[in-house]
């Protein structure tokens, strides 16, 4: 298994790499389609949930916004690997065909449908729908995916390390630019940006 999280691990970082390279325009947007698609192909076939939710719980605090053309913002990369986990999730779903073991937890599906009245109703609805949608792959992944895994015999434990090895670039990048501005406390909110 740990051969299989260090493919998954590189065919990510060749993701991130890849899109880096495009310089996130809409038009090199085709670049990202053929790492996009080896790297799902490689976590359906291996079943890698754990070390792929560890690359993303490292990359959540790196990630940075990306302006879509309709209006919305997508934290890159973070978002868009998060949407594999949820692919990978209900393939691994409809494979095994265990729905019924939702049906126990329902409090959380209740709340992302809350997302939809105001959605109805938003001056914006392309942002409110990716905003619904982004909200329930976070509960789907996150909160189903770790309870089906565990249900599995498997143990994904809080991922602390990972999630710390992504916030200490971020801590020294603040850390530089804060000296920068001679640790004036007016730029703080500005330097995370």
């Amino acid at each position: 298994m740990r051969s299989n999280g260090a493919i998954i691990a590189s065919a990510g970082l060749s993701l991130i790499a890849l899109a880096l390279y495009a310089g996130f325009r809409q038009g090199q947007a085709a670049f990202l389609l053929l790492p996009a698609v080896y790297l799902l192909v490689l976590l359906i076939r291996n079943l890698a949930f754990p070390q792929f939710y560890a690359l993303v719980v490292v990359l959540i605090p790196l990630s940075i916004p990306i302006s879509l053309s309709f209006g919305a913002s997508l934290e890159f990369p973070s978002e868009l690997l998060i949407v594999f986990l949820g692919v990978v999730f209900l393939v691994q779903l409809s494979r095994t065909r265990e729905w019924r073991w939702i049906r126990k937890f329902p409090l959380p599906l209740f709340w992302i449908l809350t997302f939809a009245i105001p959605t109805a109703f938003s001056k914006h609805p392309a942002v409110s729908v990716k905003f619904m949608l982004i909200n329930g792959l976070y509960v789907g992944v996150f909160y189903y995916g770790t309870l089906w895994w565990k249900r599995r015999g498997e143990v994904i434990e809080f991922p602390w390390k990972p999630f710390l090895a992504g916030l200490i670039p971020v801590f020294i990048l603040a850390g530089i630019t804060f000296y920068k501005y001679d640790f004036n406390p007016v730029t703080l909110r500005g330097i995370y940006e």
